[in-house]
């Protein structure tokens, strides 16, 4: 399902800045050499980032244009070969005009203007190739770039759908003089307005009233650069940005709305799903649906049936181009063809339920790449995907074949959390939130029994996994070819140090999503017991990664994020060998907090010593104020990874 903007996140619209200041060569180069020295390492800079959003009326009907450019100045060599490629995104509903590319390179006797070139139009693919929302890009080229060059883009952009809504990001990767969105506006037409993360951000708003419009202004003066960080959510969680949208006009016939609340946006996506809701399927969809449910007892078990045959039978390929990002496909044709995408796929399972007699809704939800709440702003910019809701006994199964072994207890990943639109009739509507399954319902529990020889360690373990873990890891174990299963085994695990070698290993339950995945295997660690004198130490945590980020910097703006909750337990059982005795163990910690919990133990029971670490993390996104909790369980964890069991000989 496509998600419009009125530009891509690849291509942040600017504007342009008065080129007189860049005329003389004389005057470029001094105004490289300040901005060298005002950010340093840097190899180029965004002088100035700016839109201007133009709604008129022609004809009685609203006609949005945003007027965009963009200029960079070029720092460094790397910079002028950086900036030599560009490229302007944009989707089937937009159309691009009056482009106009150049940039002013410095001579000795000032500068000299030369024409972008090489300009070509063409679609726009993703990385692999799968998926297609016919998007397209203009792409051309800077010739002779140099340091103190300026880069000039400007063009035009008209939406071809008013019901869009249209947005400015004020930062970008690197740093930005000025940033301002504007938005000039007929008086007849009314919008709706939502900022994100404006705190503590330094931008500047006006608003005034000229002849028969209504114009809005934000500014910002040398907004932070955003910058990529590890595990980080996409930048709109925390960039500030602006989102704008017509909600109405009005007319001398009257109120026209577009999307002024969610009663607009379900009638708008409706007459999307209509066509899709009243198909009579045809004999095939039919006759496999029966066969399905035939020999099952009660509703849900239909359910979960149809729902696991559309992951195992339907292949997921993403074609939305046009309305084909917002319009599904016949379900008897997703059936026959057995591909289809995400819409493709929700309306088949939605149909094959029906053909049940069981209700389900058909929804709109966005991944959590995407931020924002219908609750908060009616738009589409809350969504880019479409799935099917069931309903029993007050819970809601979100049933999402595009994850091609999700167990129907778990919401896939990438949509916890967020706000789902259930179309439940021609009238009505629902928002629902996806729950968050609680860490026990993704654990894994490793336990493992270990004894040594000399430095070595010798083991075998058996690991439980479940949840979210077991659908990450399943394709791996699964198609690993039976020769590679030991080396699949050492990338999944890193027990010891870098001599962990897998001897031999099993799986257990890999062709079943609703049972845990059973992991067997033994093991070898050279050069892991460290011996002096009559003692001899042992470390028992055998896992040393066990978070994917230790500290977080000070000073880091973006967020942390998981994929799911999680709790991991292991359990590592030290044979203690005959002639040695325990001298210490050592000590237990244990750390709490509202989204993690750590604790160590170590007991022993005869001629056995057993650590027991069990870890439960219980956030998606991680803000900086609760950074310094998270150092602090760091630094505890840490601490207890380098402890150790010591032995010593009996006398």
């Amino acid at each position: 399902m496509k998600l419009f903007h009125s530009k891509t996140i690849k291509q942040i619209s600017i504007s342009i800045l008065c080129a007189s200041t860049f005329t003389v060569g004389a005057q470029t180069k001094e105004i490289a050499e300040k901005y060298r020295a005002k950010y340093p390492g840097q190899q180029y800079v965004q002088i100035l980032h700016q839109e201007i959003i133009r709604i008129d009326v022609v004809k009685a009907k609203p006609i949005v244009t945003s007027s965009m450019s963009d200029q960079y100045l070029v720092l460094t060599s790397n910079g002028a070969g950086a900036l030599t490629e560009d490229n302007i995104a944009f989707s089937s509903f937009e159309t691009i005009k009056n482009i106009d590319a150049y940039s002013l390179n410095p001579t000795e006797k000032g500068s000299k203007k030369v024409p972008a070139s090489n300009f070509k139009t063409k679609d726009a693919e993703a990385d692999d190739g799968i998926f297609h929302d016919g998007g397209k890009e203009t792409t051309f080229m800077y010739p002779g770039l140099v340091e103190g060059s300026l880069r000039v883009l400007n063009y035009e952009n008209q939406m071809g759908e008013n019901r869009f809504p249209f947005g400015f990001y004020f930062a970008n990767y690197i740093p930005v003089e000025k940033s301002t969105f504007t938005i000039d506006c007929d008086s007849s037409v009314h919008l709706l307005f939502k900022t994100f993360n404006f705190e503590g951000e330094n931008i500047q708003f006006e608003e005034k009233l000229v002849k028969s419009r209504r114009i809005w202004t934000w500014t910002s003066l040398e907004p932070k650069p955003v910058k990529r960080e590890s595990n980080a959510p996409k930048y709109s969680y925390y960039a500030p940005l602006v989102y704008a949208q017509i909600a109405y006009q009005n007319t001398k016939a009257g109120r026209i709305n577009f999307v002024s609340n969610l009663d607009d946006l379900h009638n708008w996506y409706k007459e999307n799903i209509q066509q899709v809701l009243n198909e009579v399927p045809n004999e095939e969809l039919v006759s496999i649906t029966n066969e399905l449910i035939a020999s099952k007892s009660t509703e849900f078990e239909k359910v979960k049936a149809i729902y696991y045959w559309v992951q195992d039978n339907i292949k997921y390929i993403a074609f939305e181009e046009g309305m084909g990002g917002f319009v599904p496909r016949f379900p008897s044709e997703v059936c026959s063809k057995r591909f289809g995408d995400c819409k493709d796929m929700a309306t088949l399972i939605h149909t094959m339920l029906k053909i049940a007699k069981i209700p389900s809704y058909l929804t709109w939800i966005g991944s959590r790449d995407l931020p924002f709440k219908y609750s908060e702003f009616p738009s589409t910019i809350s969504d880019n995907h479409m799935i099917c809701v069931y309903k029993q006994n007050g819970k809601a199964y979100f049933l999402d074949a595009t994850s091609s072994f999700q167990p129907i207890d778990y919401p896939t990943g990438f949509i916890l959390g967020k706000e789902a639109f259930l179309h439940v009739d021609d009238t009505k509507w629902e928002v629902v939130k996806v729950e968050i399954p609680a860490p026990d319902k993704t654990i894994m529990i490793d336990t493992t029994r270990i004894r040594f020889e000399n430095k070595k360690i010798i083991g075998s373990s058996y690991t439980i996994i479940s949840g979210y873990y077991n659908v990450i890891l399943h394709d791996m174990v699964k198609h690993a070819p039976a020769d590679k299963m030991n080396k699949t085994f050492e990338s999944i695990n890193q027990k010891g140090n870098n001599n962990y070698k897998v001897i031999r290993s099993s799986v257990k339950n890999v062709d079943d999503r609703d049972l845990p995945l059973i992991l067997i295997h033994d093991f070898e660690v050279d050069n892991y017991v460290t011996s002096y004198d009559k003692e001899t130490y042992v470390n028992l945590i055998l896992e040393k990664d066990i978070t994917v980020e230790t500290e977080l910097k000070e000073g880091r703006r973006s967020p942390f994020e998981l994929h799911n909750y999680s709790s991991d337990a292991y359990n590592v059982v030290l044979e203690i060998p005959k002639g040695m005795k325990v001298k210490s163990l050592p000590q237990d910690v244990k750390f709490d907090s509202d989204f993690v919990s750590y604790q160590v133990t170590y007991t022993q029971k005869g001629n056995e010593v057993i650590m027991s670490l069990k870890m439960d993390l219980k956030f998606l996104v991680l803000y900086p104020v609760d950074f310094p909790t998270w150092n602090k369980f760091v630094k505890l964890m840490k601490k207890s990874m380098n402890e150790t069991v010591v032995l010593e000989k009996i006398i």
